[in-house]
């Protein structure tokens, strides 16, 4: 869920989150089990430092815009890949 606000696009996206850019794209959805997929509108979302708790500390979302649906919010974490050990097959 993208927050509590209702609204239109703009006024949830001001009213739950401080951005510190927007940019309109599209994102790709589909049925369960990748039935009917298909191009829909969405904005990548670039949050301010301290945007909102509910960011959980992301820098970036994505918001999917379903025609006749809700908006769909993920959010997008940086991970250390170092952090990772490297899995090399002998």
């Amino acid at each position: 869920m993208l927050c509590s606000c209702h609204g239109s696009t703009d006024s949830v996206l001001v009213s739950c989150f401080t951005l510190a850019h927007r940019y309109k794209g599209e994102g790709r959805v589909a049925q369960k089990g990748n039935v009917d997929p298909k191009w829909v509108d969405g904005e990548l979302l670039h949050f301010a430092v301290g945007a909102s708790p509910l960011t959980g500390g992301a820098e970036l979302g994505f918001v999917f815009v379903v025609p006749n649906e809700r908006r769909f919010l993920i959010l997008l974490n940086k991970i250390d890949l170092a952090a990772f050990p490297d899995k090399k097959s002998s």
